[in-house]
């Protein structure tokens, strides 16, 4: 009978200890007080604003109170200009990746972070972000995947040299 209470027991704190959210804890050198810092969900559209929150000595934190019933596709987005009112002229920076319900650890040089939109240089090396198991699983994926590519295409133009100068 004690054993049944201890199994019982012991169940009941395991499930009052599953996870519930998400929560960032970011980490912006060079960030000013005051910009904004906002999570979307991007697995729909429009896009679902989830959380915000002001920029604090270079921090920030934002938790969900909602668990996620499998990891979403987020975009944070830094707004530099918080308080421009034409929406084209505002200064925005931006990630993507995947949330889980973990504690996740966001940081990057907020010189060095990417755009919002589009750039010629891809800076998504430049941000560090740890603690979701979808997001590792993704980047190892993106490693992977873009490694065989230049593999092959070095391989491509061997071939194609070797072809080159066969026929001279």
């Amino acid at each position: 009978m004690k054993l049944l209470y201890f199994i019982v027991l012991t169940g009941l704190c395991m499930a009052c200890h599953q996870p519930r959210g998400y929560r960032i804890k970011g980490s912006l050198p060079g960030a000013l007080d005051g910009y904004v810092v906002k999570l979307y969900n991007i697995d729909t559209y429009p896009d679902v604003l989830l959380d915000s929150t002001v920029i604090k000595d270079e921090k920030f934190q934002l938790e969900g109170t909602r668990t996620f019933e499998y990891p979403k596709y987020c975009r944070l987005v830094v707004d530099m200009t918080p308080d421009e009112p034409d929406q084209r002229k505002k200064t925005l920076k931006a990630y993507r990746f995947f949330a889980d319900n973990t504690a996740m650890e966001f940081q990057c040089q907020m010189d060095s972070m990417p755009a919002y939109y589009w750039e010629a240089v891809n800076k998504e090396h430049n941000v560090t972000l740890t603690g979701s198991p979808t997001q590792d699983l993704y980047q190892a994926y993106k490693t992977r995947y873009f490694g065989f590519l230049f593999h092959q295409k070095k391989r491509q133009k061997q071939v194609l040299w070797s072809v080159y100068m066969y026929r001279k």
